[in-house]
């Protein structure tokens, strides 16, 4: 996998063209949806790519609010595999290698160094929206009671771990009530320790 951060602050943002939303999908078929710049993207990835918002979107029943719903999932799940090909077209064009070790040194000399000001913050916010989007979209396809390891192990501490799910909830208007309701839905495999302080 090709990392997004050194490609952001190597290059920036690459300009997308608009299209349309996909029309609602009624199964899952290997057709095209998309092109980008001769890469297919496929109806298949597309309804992966759209997780729960589209697993949510079909539980609605017929309707304005159901065709919303997932037109909304659809153009999301859209929108983040395009981004997804330009960036990675983008490092190929630029012929850009950045190993995980190269990623997880800077990222740790930015913070140890007090550079966060260099980092945009609209730039946090696509990584992380598009890591969230991607790690549910895998986790509603693992076996049941698996769970996907969201980080490597000891590479946060709690209080990181706990800053980020607190935002995450605050921006989806949730609160520890709607956490705990979720908490027990998928038990977690054995062997995973929560990483250390």
């Amino acid at each position: 996998m090709i990392p997004i951060l050194p490609v952001l602050l190597l290059t920036g943002a690459g300009a997308t063209s608009a299209a349309p939303a996909p029309a609602p999908l009624r199964s899952t078929l290997d057709r095209v949806a998309a092109t980008v710049n001769g890469d297919v993207i496929t109806l298949r990835e597309l309804e992966r790519a759209g997780g729960s918002a589209l697993t949510d979107a079909n539980l609605l029943p017929p309707g304005p609010d159901r065709d919303r719903a997932r037109k909304e999932a659809l153009r999301g799940a859209f929108d983040l595999l395009v981004a997804d090909h330009l960036f990675s077209q983008q490092v190929k064009k630029l012929d850009l290698s950045v190993t995980d070790a190269q990623v997880d040194a800077q990222i740790e000399r930015t913070i140890q160094a007090g550079e966060l000001a260099q980092v945009q913050p609209e730039d946090v916010t696509r990584l992380v929206s598009g890591a969230v989007k991607l790690y549910a979209a895998i986790a509603e396809e693992a076996e049941p009671g698996a769970e996907i390891a969201p980080v490597i192990d000891k590479t946060i501490s709690t209080t990181e771990a706990m800053v980020v799910a607190c935002a995450l909830l605050r921006a989806q208007r949730l609160n520890p009530f709607d956490l705990a309701l979720w908490f027990q839905r998928t038990a977690p495999q054995r062997g995973h320790e929560s990483p250390g302080t």
